[in-house]
């Protein structure tokens, strides 16, 4: 299923599409004025990653500057990030840069969330198929913030709930005098981030 952003009245929208001449499926971009419906780039969208992927789970974020990050899988690259401009040029070359360049550390399949950070850098956590959840950060130059991917949780379950909820949230399996929390929805949006004076097995 494709994935959307919203931002300044601009809809964009990414989604894999097999037309010739993908090997598998590559991943499309386009570009949409919501109060008229008109496409404003290519009516057949902007092409920006040509991968051999059967299923590479594109997703998109916005960046306070008004360019757009757009990460996606390949199977023999690794897990790849590309920027790209309003204008629909792409900023770093050839496939972008490389948030993970083992196959082992890569997303199981659309098991990943961005989030915008400062000075248009982006943040990634993801599930690897090995159940690790490992995080990185896409640098504003096309560069990982961090050297390698930090392992954020290994064999530790964190609980949150109750789930949905609206209002006081209870976080269980959190150890240390000082904890940073992110909670983000279904799609990746972060609905909070904070520092947790953690003393006990739960907190709020």
């Amino acid at each position: 299923s494709p994935d959307m952003e919203l931002s300044n009245g601009i809809l964009y929208a990414v989604w894999n599409d097999n037309r010739p001449p993908a090997s598998n499926s590559d991943v499309y971009m386009q570009k949409i004025d919501i109060s008229t419906g008109e496409r404003l780039w290519n009516p057949n969208g902007r092409r920006i990653f040509r991968l051999n992927s059967y299923i590479p789970t594109p997703k998109i974020r916005a960046l306070n500057n008004g360019d757009l990050i757009v990460t996606s899988f390949q199977n023999s690259t690794g897990f790849v990030a590309q920027k790209v401009k309003p204008d629909s040029s792409l900023v770093w070359p050839g496939y972008g840069m490389l948030i993970s360049t083992e196959i082992a550390n890569s997303p199981f399949y659309g098991a990943y969330g961005l989030s915008n950070g400062n000075n248009g850098n982006v943040f990634v956590a993801w599930q690897n198929p090995s159940s690790k959840i490992l995080i990185a950060g896409a640098a504003d130059n096309g560069t990982l913030i961090t050297e390698n991917e930090a392992v954020l949780v290994t064999g530790q379950r964190v609980q949150l709930f109750p789930n949905p909820n609206s209002g006081r949230l209870y976080f269980k399996g959190l150890s240390g005098t000082r904890q940073k929390v992110t909670v983000t929805d279904a799609i990746g949006r972060v609905v909070l981030s904070a520092f947790m004076d953690v003393t006990q097995e739960e907190a709020t």
